[in-house]
Formats: C-alpha cells, structure tokens, sequence
C-alpha cells in the first residue's frame, strides 16, 4: 500500500512588484492510499490542468518508497483572483477528485500497512548516489537499474524528484537518489561505478553527482524526525552536502507542506535548523 498527497495551491504572481513577489495559498489537500503505480498519473493530471488553464502551471514531485506528494501550482499574474479565474480552480479540483476517486483504495489505513521500516531496506553500510538532470522533465532512469542489476549492484530507490512547468516555455528538472550497498558482489569499485554511470549518462547534458554515507542520512533522518515530530518514513531526502575539510553534514527534507534545512558536525550536533519553503531551505544550502 502506497500513501499518495496531491495539494492543489495557487501563486498569485505580482509583475508590479520590483522582485516580482510570489502569493502562494493552499486551495486543497488529497490524501489516499493505493496499490496501484501513481507516478504516471501525475504528468496525466498535469496534461488535464493544462487543457483547463491553457498555461501557467507547475507540479513538483517527490516520491520514496513509502510516500507520494505532488503540489499543483496554478499561477496566475495578478495578485487578485477574478470570476474566470476562480471558475478555472473549481474545475481543477473537480478534475483532481475525478482521478483520485478512479485509483484510490482508502483515504483513512494503518501506517503500519505501508511503511517499510529500515530493517526490510538493503544493507545499511552504503552510499547514497544523487543523479541530478537540469532542464529534464522525466528521465528515464530504467538504463541505470539495469547497469546496476547487470552488475550485480545491491541498491534501492532513496527518492525521486522531478518537476515540469509550463508558463510560455516549458522547463523542469529529474533527480534520482539511490542506496548502494558497500557489499557489492561483482567487487566494483566507487571509481569504476562512477566510470560506468558517467558512460550512461553523457546524453544528459547538466548530470551531476553527489555521494554521502548511508549511515550519515539515518542518523540526521532521526534527529529531524524527533525535532520536528514527523513520522521518519514520511520524511523525504531531497538534497545534501558533506564538506569533509569543515566536517559539516547538510541535509534537506520534505514532508508535507514543509521543507526542513539541518546543518550537524561529524558528531551530529545540530548547528542550524529551519523549517520554511523550498526556496529559502534551497539557499541556505547552495550558501554553505
């Protein structure tokens, strides 16, 4: 059983402003659970959004192997809302209910039902792999499984995030976040992993690699989890930065209608810790 959010928002977009400041309001919050494969649906749904508003729109998606979110962003230039407008969000929403009601299994179940604890995870000595693509909207991530399967690498999905916008051009960006197993029984070597992925992703103009210890992210997983009182399973990793000269960890999740920036020592002591919006949590990781 998979746990599926789908938040339907609006971005009032004032063009008058000197920065062009951004009003963004939640409209309305879905939450089921299926058994049924969802990420496909979220493009569906954006292509149903589009026919409605013509353009303007946006979708972030992340998903791990317990949970779904996607935010629906339906931007308008105007910061007040006019008849046409407001007419177009109903219509949205209706649409919205329309597939939920055609794929959904129950919105109230046991979280014990779809959470997978880390014991059912693979070993947990590893690294996580973030694979990132700029300007991507879905990358097709099937060639690096098999590459991995091929060589008889140990691995498991950590999340995947991927994002499509259409406002006059269209633009997005795919990440991939795996485990890897440090027991690999072919005997290859990060340098010849790297090497190998490197050889599969060359199409991709803009793919970038970033590499962290397995035991570093369940560790800071659990200290966000106990500060901010969400359940572990429900937090999703988006990003990260070891700096091993400053011995510093820096980690973003999301959770619901959050996003939460943690910076720890090599002892995971927490120096700073917020909770805000994609934008602001973004900054202060790309600033460190």
């Amino acid at each position: 059983m998979f746990k599926v959010i789908i938040n339907i928002r609006t971005v009032l977009i004032d063009f008058n402003s000197e920065n062009f400041e951004e009003y963004l309001n939640y409209i309305e919050s879905f939450k089921f659970y299926t058994n049924k494969p969802f990420e496909e649906k979220v493009e569906e749904l954006f292509i149903s959004i589009l026919k409605i508003k013509g353009d303007w729109a946006h979708y972030d998606l992340i998903t791990n192997e317990n949970i779904l979110i996607v935010d629906y962003d339906l931007l308008f230039t105007s910061t007040t809302l006019t008849d046409s407008d407001k007419k177009v969000i109903d219509m949205v929403l209706n649409t919205t209910k329309q597939l939920i009601e055609n794929i959904k299994v129950s919105t109230v179940i046991d979280s014990h039902d779809i959470f997978k604890s880390d014991k059912d995870n693979n070993e947990d000595k590893g690294i996580i792999l973030k694979l990132e693509k700029h300007g991507e909207v879905t990358t097709d991530h099937k060639e690096i499984e098999t590459y991995l399967n091929n060589k008889n690498i140990k691995y498991s999905v950590v999340s995947k995030n991927s994002s499509h916008t259409e406002s006059g051009a269209g633009g997005g960006g795919s990440e991939l976040l795996l485990f890897i197993a440090t027991t690999i029984a072919s005997g290859v070597t990060w340098d010849m992993l790297k090497m190998g992925l490197s050889q599969i992703m060359p199409p991709f103009e803009g793919t970038t690699f970033k590499v962290l210890e397995s035991y570093h992210f369940k560790r800071v997983r659990n200290i966000v989890a106990n500060r901010s009182k969400i359940d572990k399973n429900e937090l999703i990793l988006i990003d990260f930065i070891k700096n091993e000269d400053e011995g510093l960890i820096q980690m973003v999740f999301k959770a619901n209608k959050k996003y939460i920036y943690i910076c720890c020592d090599t002892k995971y002591n927490t120096l700073v810790y917020k909770l805000s919006n994609k934008k602001i949590v973004k900054e202060m990781l790309e600033s460190n």
